[in-house]
């Protein structure tokens, strides 16, 4: 038995729901199919010249799913990818050979409505659509040339699916209000943040579940922005104590805004920074 490779393109941020479609696949085709993930151990083998390998899952696979969120739809390494694939899918149909499916998975905020050119001509599915799955799987069988009936539990994917969306989304949503209340600038990155808070107050924790970031002055024209977090993906996860209005100056003149005692869920705030 010949074994179809099946390319999984994402970033690095995403492994966690890379890896959980590669184990649902593998699963719903019972070892006749090999999803390639290049954050998996078992797809690139320690000391393999990865470009090579990369190359080779590219050249080789029968089909190609690609993990689109609001982060990753600019990478270099995702378009690539998928360029790749979507021209031996051209080359391929010219010389009346297979189809090789190029199938954007959308999640985190994304949707298929919203995919930017040419990416938008492809047949992309939303990540927590049970029907959009079943479509996946179809085309995924007819590429691999696999027959009979796929056992499989997509409503438990999309589920699985779902959880990790979320976690994705309140941490780009607590980066947000992170750069909101001025806690991360062009001055002071998220890595200088997250090395500051490892070291200086992590260790004095001791179990305590929420952390203040002092006062901090909220522009007005973000305050909205900052309180729609607040009451919607970040409710429970970051609280706001209003002091007053006040002024502060830039370079530019004086500034209004408002001042809050800012603090944040220990756990999520971790999470959002990778400490």
């Amino acid at each position: 038995m010949t074994i179809k490779k099946i390319f999984l393109s994402h970033i690095h941020e995403e492994k966690e729901m890379a890896l959980l479609i590669k184990k649902h696949v593998e699963e719903s085709f019972a070892g006749f199919v090999d999803v390639f993930v290049s954050s998996d151990t078992e797809s690139i083998m320690a000391g393999s010249n990865f470009l090579k390998v990369m190359e080779k899952g590219l050249i080789d696979c029968v089909a190609a799913l690609y993990l689109i969120s609001p982060k990753s739809v600019s990478r270099s390494w995702i378009n690539f990818e998928l360029g790749a694939v979507w021209t031996r899918n051209l080359l391929s149909q010219k010389d009346s050979g297979p189809e090789i499916p190029t199938i954007p998975i959308c999640h985190s905020g994304i949707t298929p409505s919203q995919l930017p050119q040419p990416i938008n001509n492809l047949d992309a599915i939303n990540a927590v659509d049970v029907n959009g799955w079943t479509k996946v799987f179809r085309s995924l069988q007819i590429a691999a040339g696999s027959r009979g009936i796929l056992k499989n539990d997509l409503s438990k994917l999309v589920s699985e699916i779902n959880e990790i969306q979320n976690s994705y989304t309140m941490n780009r949503d607590i980066i947000r209000a992170l750069e909101i209340i001025g806690c991360i600038n062009p001055n002071y990155t998220k890595q200088q943040l997250a090395n500051s808070l490892d070291k200086e107050v992590k260790p004095k924790l001791n179990g305590v579940k929420l952390i203040c970031l002092g006062e901090k002055n909220v522009r007005n024209e973000l305050e909205v922005e900052l309180l729609e977090l607040s009451k919607s993906s970040l409710k429970d996860t970051i609280i706001l104590e209003k002091f007053a209005v006040s002024q502060f100056f830039s370079p530019q003149g004086a500034i209004s805004g408002t001042d809050y005692k800012v603090s944040f869920s220990v756990p999520h705030l971790f999470s959002a920074l990778g400490i």
